[in-house]
C-alpha cells in the first residue's frame, strides 16, 4: 500500500528536481501527482529574491515547519534564493547575510519576531554565538530593545518564531 502523499510544500529541493527532470525527460506536463506547472511553481515561491524580505520570510517559515530542527542554515536558505550557483563560503554568506539584515528589518518595523533567528550557520536546534551575535546586533542598530543579555533576547525571539510557525503556517 503506498503512503500518504505529502503536500507539494513539503517536498525537498531534490524531490521537485526528480519530479521536474522526469516529465522533461518524458516531455510531458502531467500525469503524476503534481503537475509540472505545480512543480515549478512551488521552485518559484521557494527561490525568492533576496531583496525582498517578505519572499525570503515565507521560504524561511516554510521549510523551519519541515525541518525537524526548526531552524535551517544559511546555506540551505542560499540554496534556495539560488538554486544554479554554487555556495561560496565567503560570498554567498554575505548575500545571505544582507537578506537576513532585511528580514530583520521588516520584523522590527512589523512588530513580528525576529525570523532571522531562524536561520543560522548551521541550521542546528541550538543558536551559536555568531548567530547571536549577529541577530542582536542588527536589532540593537534598529532601536529594538534588546536588553542587557543578547543571548536571552536571541532565544526568546526564536521561540516566537517557532511559536509563529506553529499557529500559522499550514501547507497550501
Amino acid at each position: 500500500m503506498r503512503g500518504v502523499l505529502r503536500p507539494i510544500t513539503f517536498l525537498y529541493e531534490n524531490e521537485l528536481s526528480n519530479i521536474e527532470n522526469n516529465y522533461r525527460r518524458k516531455g510531458q506536463t502531467a500525469g503524476g501527482p503534481w503537475s509540472l506547472s505545480e512543480v515549478l511553481q512551488e521552485r518559484a515561491i521557494r527561490n525568492p529574491n533576496p531583496d525582498n524580505p517578505e519572499a525570503v520570510i515565507h521560504v524561511i517559515l516554510g521549510d523551519c515547519a519541515c525541518s525537524p530542527t526548526g531552524r535551517i542554515s544559511y546555506k540551505d536558505l542560499w540554496d534556495m534564493m539560488a538554486p544554479k550557483r554554487k555556495w561560496h563560503r565567503v560570498v554567498s554568506r554575505k548575500v545571505v547575510s544582507e537578506a537576513m539584515k532585511r528580514v530583520i528589518e521588516f520584523c522590527v518595523y512589523h512588530q513580528l519576531p525576529v525570523f532571522a533567528f531562524l536561520v543560522g550557520e548551521e541550521g542546528g536546534e541550538y543558536l551559536s554565538d555568531a548567530d547571536i551575535e549577529f541577530g542582536s546586533s542588527c536589532c540593537r542598530l534598529l532601536e529594538c530593545d534588546v536588553g542587557p543579555n543578547p543571548a536571552a533576547f536571541a532565544v526568546k525571539e526564536l521561540k516566537r518564531a517557532q511559536e509563529f510557525i506553529q499557529r500559522h503556517v499550514t501547507a497550501r
